[in-house]
């Protein structure tokens, strides 16, 4: 991949196409409140990349997992159709 596909020449972040997928399609079963996990834990990193993902899923994603609680009051943050789900934890 050339870096043409990132970045341009005033340092504007782009997208790769396959990541664009990724944000459409939410393969990561992320809630609202994970998404906006995720974005505040990039933000902490300075990865501009990252941050653009995250930021552009939170806004443009039609794919967002339900949000909710667990019965003892976790914040659900992705919801897999198998395997574990990403909560909070318990205090949080």
């Amino acid at each position: 991949m050339d870096d043409e596909n990132f970045v341009d020449i005033n340092k504007k972040v782009f997208l790769a196409p396959e990541t664009k997928d990724e944000v459409k399609e939410n393969k990561e079963a992320l809630t609202k409140e994970g998404i906006e996990v995720k974005l505040k834990n990039w933000l902490r990193s300075n990865n501009k990349y990252m941050i653009k993902k995250y930021g552009d899923m939170l806004k443009n994603c039609k794919n967002v997992r339900p949000s909710g609680k667990t019965i003892d009051g976790r914040v659900i943050y992705s919801r897999p159709t198998s395997g574990r789900q990403w909560t909070s934890k318990k205090g949080e």
